[in-house]
């Protein structure tokens, strides 16, 4: 017996991150074409730019969550750092770099958000 859902807990997962994903691309669209409002190429190339961005971030998570999916079913019921389960070791769980990355762009977006503010102020 699997100690998850057999199928809807990855489902749910996937789901999640893309509403997020969606959400920060409509975002960065939308700040991207105010952000360019004086400069007609750049007001096209900054919402082209997010969501070219968003469109990769979608195939990484969808890769990311089926890779987690993959090692946990390898690793059997015990999980994937037991004792028992010997094709845990060989492929281990995916790391953290997807969030580190949505950490990266939600800070990028948060400065170039601050810089428009401050620069739109002066």
């Amino acid at each position: 017996m699997p100690p998850w859902d057999p199928g809807l807990q990855p489902e749910r997962t996937e789901l999640a991150w893309r509403r997020t994903i969606l959400a920060a691309t409509a975002g960065l669209a939308i700040a991207g074409r105010y952000a360019g409002a004086s400069q007609p190429v750049l007001a096209m190339v900054l919402p082209a730019l997010a969501v070219a961005l968003g469109l990769v971030a979608l195939r990484l998570v969808s890769s990311r969550v089926r890779a987690i999916d993959t090692a946990l079913r390898a690793a059997g019921p015990d999980g994937p750092g037991s004792r028992t389960s010997e094709r845990a070791t060989a492929r281990p769980m995916p790391g953290g770099g997807m969030l580190m990355a949505t950490a990266g762009a939600a800070a990028t977006a948060l400065l170039a958000a601050t810089w428009y503010v401050v620069s739109a102020a002066l």
